[in-house]
């Protein structure tokens, strides 16, 4: 059996023990090392939240444009820039309940529905 080293932890401040090794004595115990990727973690959920956001900023240009342009003038759809995916489905067409309002088939397919 190899020799152990009994080592002073800092942040649990107790005593513990290890197997002898060459190199930098750590500071903390394996219990109390803080995680070193929490930095990066933290970068990578700012670049998600980011991306959701432009995300969504595409999304409500896409159908702004959709309902503005002149075709979709003669369209009585209530939809908004800020539609959400469940309200474009139970949405009812404008005219004939049987028949899909143009506009609609077009918003509903620029958003993958």
């Amino acid at each position: 059996m190899g020799k152990t080293v009994t080592l002073r932890c800092k942040a649990g401040n107790h005593d513990w023990e290890r197997p002898s090794k060459r190199g930098r004595i750590p500071v903390n115990c394996p219990d109390h090392t803080p995680k070193p990727s929490t930095k990066k973690e933290k970068s990578l959920s700012k670049m998600q939240e980011g991306r959701a956001r432009k995300a969504k900023e595409n999304r409500r240009g896409l159908i702004a444009g959709i309902i503005t342009h002149p075709k979709a003038q003669n369209c009585h759809c209530p939809i908004t820039a800020d539609s959400t995916d469940s309200e474009l489905l139970k949405m009812k067409s404008c005219g004939d309940p049987y028949f899909v309002c143009a506009t609609l088939d077009t918003v509903r397919r620029a958003v993958g529905l």
